[in-house]
């Protein structure tokens, strides 16, 4: 039978189906197909008639068909009459494709029939596959997170914990699902049900973010949880929290607390929290004595031995102190190898035992790769309340009392108020000086050197003039030294060098030739490689002839004769500039070292030529001005007062003097006016 209703309400019904419907007999022939078996499986209904059902299948169904329905019309169980199932279909090109069949069995004009209803997965199955793949995605996010991720519901009882929480509990998975929140976390946090209750509530809020501490296999972490509503509806039924690991962050912030208190080498508190300390304790009227310590020598052993060593000595230098002072002593680290110490005491001696104990307990070697090392101590001592009741300066003024004690070479120097105010003036000497370098407050004054042979003026050396508005006028004895131990000599140099260039220069301008001006050049500015381009640099700005400017430098400036300093002397004199040897016999004077210098002068002390009138005194000045001539060079007396001092270098063979039997240092139009001047 080819076909069972061809006009009939069963034609009808298979016109208008959607699905892909069949009729077959019980041997598996094809009696009738819907239209839409041609968008299935992709065979025109003719095409379908008579054939066997297992043409719209794949192996191994295809082969197994007609023993699946034999064996149901035998009595077996049916796999799908009746039921209906996920299976797999098979187009005309051999294609593929998800299906769900429903079969049923009918009667029909005495025969047994199969219907057959065919319903395309292909869209279904993609959703399913992409919503499985979002699903794993999603999932992969959230369990790769190395933050922790978990949701609880009302009762507070986890419902979801991604791997790095459940990790960091250091349990299994099942134990985490289901349990109290509480019970995972530690004791101690306090009534978590009622910090997480307005999120819970009805119309409560969208978030809370709570700290906790958390058990994280065995050690207690502190964890930031941010807990947010998941429903929009007025009560959440869940909550999800996304949780933080804060303990570095927690951690690192107690490490800087304690670091704003403590050194972090020695342990030792600093300065400023033993100011706070001592602040407090001193408010019970007792005296304390405060001692500022610096460790002789230490530098030595940073190079020699590294820095890694010199910080073991440094923590061994802490202990010997913790040692010898009662536990109630501050002791703090200020930097470098310098101590603070805080202590009670009953007076000025029981201050310097302290002081001598202190020494001693440090200048016992130091045992580091098989060799010993011993270090020394100088100590500043300042008292509470006795120096000032103020304890905050009491640091400082033991720390003047420490430079005090390095200027003098003492072991232990209590502080005094002449030693203070002379420190304080040192400061405002020092601040000062910057400023006057910077606004050109510093004058130049031209001192003439005058000619033996003619009487008259030769050269002139430039002496600097300073009168700050608070000190007044200010030597150069004081601030030139300070320059020097600041680090502000170059400075002051380049500051002098080219005031002196654009002086000469506006002389020579003003139509009167201007005689060479000698500069005195600072002995730690004189091993400067920068020097020559410097000074070159200061006559090429003023057009100025090397002649123009003289150079003088101290014995010590030149004694050890570094390379740089015999390059600068060579390149000084190569260009045409003139080099004096200043204050001649105060320092190391040597034939060696005067035979082997390229210089055109030399220069005797003031403090020789004020013993000239001696028997002892002529003989030493005499020897000075023989061995200049001997090498050749112009020899110069300084701070020359007198006549007679005069008439003795004139008898001599001196051949320039200068001085206030002259004249005093003068402002450079003063100098000039009377340049041409018959000093006799």
């Amino acid at each position: 039978m080819m076909s069972i209703d061809k006009s009939g309400a069963l034609a009808a019904v298979l016109g208008a189906a959607v699905d892909a419907v069949v009729v077959i007999n019980q041997k598996g022939i094809i009696q009738q197909v819907s239209d839409s078996v041609a968008r299935l499986f992709e065979y025109r209904p003719e095409e379908c008639i008579g054939k066997n059902i297992s043409l719209f299948m794949p192996e191994p169904d295809r082969t197994a068909h007609d023993g699946y329905i034999a064996n149901y019309l035998a009595g077996g169980s049916a796999k799908v009459i009746g039921v209906g199932r996920k299976t797999t279909g098979r187009k005309k090109s051999g294609a593929t494709f998800p299906m769900h069949l429903s079969v049923g069995q009918f009667r029909f004009n005495g025969g047994d029939y199969f219907l057959g209803i065919c319903h395309d997965l292909t869209e279904y199955t993609e959703a399913i596959t992409q919503l499985r793949d979002a699903e794993k995605r999603y999932k992969d996010i959230v369990e790769s997170q190395k933050h922790y991720i978990c949701r609880l519901d009302r009762s507070l009882r986890v419902t979801f914990a991604n791997a790095s929480l459940v990790k960091a509990l250091g349990v299994g998975h099942h134990e985490v699902l289901g349990a109290s929140w509480a019970a995972i976390i530690s004791e101690g946090n306090g009534d978590l049900s009622g910090a997480l209750g307005p999120l819970l509530a009805e119309g409560g809020v969208d978030e809370i973010t709570v700290k906790v501490s958390m058990k994280s296999k065995g050690a207690a972490t502190v964890v930031e949880w941010s807990f947010r509503r998941t429903s929009e509806s007025n009560a959440a039924d869940e909550v999800q929290g996304f949780g933080i690991d804060i303990s570095e962050k927690e951690a690192a912030i107690l490490q800087a607390e304690y670091l704003k208190d403590h050194d972090q080498l020695t342990g030792l508190i600093n300065a400023r929290s033993l100011v706070s300390q001592l602040a407090e304790a001193a408010k019970t009227g007792k005296i304390y004595a405060v001692l500022n310590l610096d460790i002789s020598r230490f530098g030595q052993i940073n190079q020699r031995y590294g820095y890694a060593v010199g910080d073991s000595v440094l923590v061994e230098i802490a202990g010997r102190i913790k040692q010898l002072l009662p536990s109630e002593a501050w002791i703090a680290r200020t930097g470098g190898d310098k101590f603070i110490v805080a202590c009670q005491v009953r007076d000025h001696g029981d201050a310097a035992l302290l002081a001598s104990g202190l020494i001693d307990a440090l200048a016992e070697s130091h045992q580091f790769e098989g060799s010993f090392h011993v270090l020394g101590c100088k100590v500043g001592v300042a008292l509470f309340p006795l120096d000032h009741q103020e304890v905050a300066r009491l640091p400082d003024l033991a720390e003047a009392a420490l430079r005090e004690a390095k200027i003098n070479k003492e072991s232990v120097v209590f502080f005094s108020e002449q030693s203070h105010e002379r420190h304080l003036r040192q400061i405002m000497v020092e601040q000062g000086l910057k400023e006057a370098l910077r606004d050109g407050s510093i004058e130049v004054y031209l001192q003439p050197k005058v000619s033996l042979a003619t009487f008259t003026t030769r050269s002139y050396e430039a002496l600097a003039r300073w009168n700050h508005e608070e000190l007044g006028q200010v030597s150069p004895g004081e601030f030139i030294p300070l320059a020097e131990a600041s680090g502000l000599g170059p400075d002051l140099d380049h500051y002098i060098i080219r005031r002196v260039a654009k002086l000469v220069a506006n002389i020579s301008a003003a139509g009167t030739p201007c005689l060479p001006v000698a500069i005195n050049i600072t002995a730690n500015h004189f091993s400067d490689a920068g020097l020559f381009a410097h000074l070159s640099q200061a006559l090429d700005d003023y057009s100025l002839a090397p002649g123009a400017i003289e150079l003088e430098i101290t014995e010590g400036a030149i004694i050890n004769l570094s390379q740089t300093v015999s390059e600068n002397l060579r390149r000084l004199r190569r260009l045409g500039m003139r080099v004096s040897i200043d204050d001649f016999g105060t320092g190391y004077s040597s034939l060696s070292y005067l035979k082997n210098l390229d210089v055109d002068e030399l220069k005797i002390d003031k403090s020789f030529i004020d013993d000239i009138e001696s028997a002892k005194g002529q003989r030493l000045v005499q020897a000075v001005i023989g061995l200049a001539q001997a090498f050749g060079l112009t020899v110069t007396a300084e701070g020359v007062e007198t006549k007679a001092q005069v008439d003795l270098l004139v008898e001599m063979g001196c051949d320039l003097v200068q001085g206030y039997y002259f004249s005093p240092a003068l402002p450079p139009e003063e100098a000039v006016k009377h340049q041409l001047e018959n000093w006799v």
